[in-house]
């Protein structure tokens, strides 16, 4: 079996090799620069003018290369580090994935067994249906994020988007979805009763169904959820604010990344793929809307701020594009 060497290994050689490179470009500097005070010692004591506009040329020439040079290599190493950085975290999902799979697979053969094999009264066995039914709406959720994540890598993602009015739809949305999860949430709707979006419908549920599932998950108790509609200026303003553990200030940038995943010291067992947040933004920026995570004034729980450019106000040429 080929040895796999670690990150540090392939940097280390870089180095050595820049290093020696460096060394002979170093070199060469260094008796260029000699050799033209000897030429000029010796016309000064044999009173011989001895042309130097061409080497200083030259040097200057070969100076601008030099840091052409390095400009390049600095920009490959730091295209390389992206790449190894890149292969280690799907690395990282594609273990992650595989329990994601394996937990409710499990869980439902178990349930499935169960029923086949024994006797059992009617409310057990709908604790069971239930059981088997949760499960597969976690592995559909899984699957398609992993599909959304293919047809948006290779830009195939297909929307179908619509004119919606915001107050309606967001508040539709947001009942529906509440039903599929253990959670409390708080609506506060300021929304005028005029303001409209363009987004596909599903687009958004998916992307609701990420932050509650977050919710959900780094909770330490039972989840609550407050939601806040209002109109901005150009903006549709979403604020989703939950009472979870958390995310740190040197993680708020991170976890937008594609399949990142920050540690959490408070429930450390969590897993996940990494592609939540990720697929949230890429979602919101095609519909050209934003997202961000708010400073807390409180010790726990995270607050995201999320934009819709309001219909006939902002970005009026892409979003009639994406009604065509």
């Amino acid at each position: 079996m080929r040895k796999k060497y670690s990150l540090a290994y392939y940097i280390v050689i870089f180095v050595i090799v820049q290093l020696i490179w460096l060394s002979i470009a170093g070199l060469w500097i260094s008796r260029f620069v000699i050799n033209n005070l000897i030429f000029n010692k010796i016309g000064e004591r044999y009173s011989v003018q001895v042309p130097d506009s061409g080497s200083v040329a030259m040097l200057v020439i070969g100076l601008t290369l030099l840091m052409l040079a390095l400009a390049g290599m600095s920009m490959l190493f730091r295209f390389l580090n992206v790449q190894f950085n890149l292969a280690r975290m799907y690395d990282i999902f594609i273990a992650n994935i595989t329990h994601e799979l394996k937990t409710p697979i499990t869980s439902m053969q178990i349930s499935t067994d169960t029923l086949k094999s024994r006797k059992i009264d009617e409310k057990n066995r709908q604790k069971f249906l239930d059981n088997i039914a949760q499960n597969t709406q976690k592995l559909k959720d899984l699957i398609d994020n992993i599909l959304v994540l293919s047809r948006l890598e290779q830009k195939l993602q297909i929307y179908n988007c619509k004119l919606l009015n915001a107050s309606d739809f967001l508040t539709k949305v947001i009942d529906e979805i509440q039903k599929d999860y253990a959670i409390t949430i708080n609506i506060e709707n300021n929304l005028n009763d005029d303001g409209q979006i363009v987004f596909d419908e599903m687009a958004f549920r998916h992307i609701l169904k990420n932050l509650m599932e977050n919710s959900v998950k780094y909770s330490l108790e039972k989840p609550l959820v407050n939601i806040e509609l209002e109109s901005h200026k150009k903006w549709v303003v979403i604020t989703y604010c939950d009472n979870g553990t958390g995310i740190s200030r040197g993680m708020r940038r991170k976890v937008f990344r594609k399949f990142y995943r920050g540690e959490n010291r408070n429930i450390p067992n969590v897993k996940g793929t990494g592609l939540g947040l990720y697929l949230v933004r890429e979602i919101l920026k095609y519909h050209g809307g934003k997202i961000k995570i708010m400073k807390q004034k409180k010790e726990r729980g995270t607050c995201f701020r999320i934009l819709l450019p309001q219909f006939g106000v902002k970005k009026r040429r892409y979003l009639n594009k994406l009604l065509d």
